[in-house]
């Protein structure tokens, strides 16, 4: 019943419809122009803690490429050869 509904009044108002769908698209592809992106380090470590100051004096010394991947390992035989 309610499919009936809406494409007769679809049909009636076309012009209303095709208007708003105009409308929205250039609203849209305007506000869309404004977009930035942010490529800073997410701050979800306090200022004080020991690995966030450990990482931001590495990377005070050895500057940043964009790119950055961490992995955690805690193993103490992590660098020897024969485990």
């Amino acid at each position: 019943m309610i499919w009936k509904y809406l494409t007769q009044c679809l049909s009636q108002f076309k012009l209303l419809f095709w208007i708003f769908i105009i409308s929205i698209t250039l609203g849209a592809s305007y506000w869309v122009s404004n977009i930035e992106m942010s490529y800073e380090f997410a701050k979800i470590l306090p200022a004080d803690d020991p690995d966030y100051i450990v990482y931001s004096d590495f990377k005070s010394t050895f500057g940043e490429d964009g790119v950055l991947m961490v992995i955690g390992v805690k193993d103490s035989t992590f660098f020897t050869a024969n485990k």
